[in-house]
């Protein structure tokens, strides 16, 4: 009698407990972010389980290597169905740790930072992946393209080109080529945003 008075006594804890901390998940931020000083974000999460609070006092920390290096200013909104989001603009500075202190201090660049979420009341918690803060993102833009080929002496040569603006029918690029028995070039200018292109070169009879 004792020994099931005992296992229903760590099952019975064991159920309050799970419900006393709800599990959270966090979506956004996640491991693909590359967030950006003085951009709008939108962290989203969800509350896992039987606890889906539709109310809560919700803190919005940020955190690198796991330790806790300032809090973000949101209100968080409820959208139903166990899920939450925080519309935020990301600072260049932040919070201190302390609820009550509103000084700022910065932010350093880097891809360690994690967002933890925490509700005071049902102590639900919940930390993301790692994501990336103020790290310069690469853009490499190409303003032309050059095509070449080995040519005869004594013979011509057309470049041509095709792509959807062409109806994908191959159309001529600039003028013909007089070979010169090494290698020839043309450039073709690429503007931004334009669609793909496919190139070749034909021997003019």
């Amino acid at each position: 009698m004792k020994a099931k008075l005992v296992v229903l006594s760590f099952l019975f804890g064991t159920l309050i407990s799970q419900a006393a901390y709800p599990q959270v998940e966090i979506l956004r931020p996640n491991s693909s972010d590359r967030l950006q000083p003085g951009t709008p974000f939108r962290m989203q999460w969800r509350v896992l389980g039987t606890n889906l609070l539709d109310h809560g006092d919700w803190n919005l920390f940020f955190d690198t290597n796991l330790v806790q290096v300032g809090r973000l200013v949101a209100t968080a909104v409820y959208e139903g169905g166990g899920n939450w989001h925080a519309d935020v603009l990301i600072p260049n500075e932040i919070h201190p740790n302390t609820v009550w202190d509103e000084t700022l201090v910065p932010l350093p660049t880097g891809c360690s930072y994690t967002l933890r979420v925490h509700e005071d009341v049902t102590e639900a918690d919940g930390r993301s992946a790692a994501f990336c803060l103020g790290v310069p993102q690469l853009s490499i833009n190409v303003s032309q393209v050059q095509v070449c080929w080995n040519s005869r002496s004594n013979r011509l040569y057309q470049v041509q080109f095709r792509s959807p603006l062409t109806g994908n029918a191959w159309t001529n690029l600039g003028a013909i080529v007089q070979g010169n028995g090494s290698t020839n070039c043309v450039t073709d200018a690429v503007t931004p945003g334009q669609p793909q292109k496919f190139y070749r070169v034909e021997g003019v009879p």
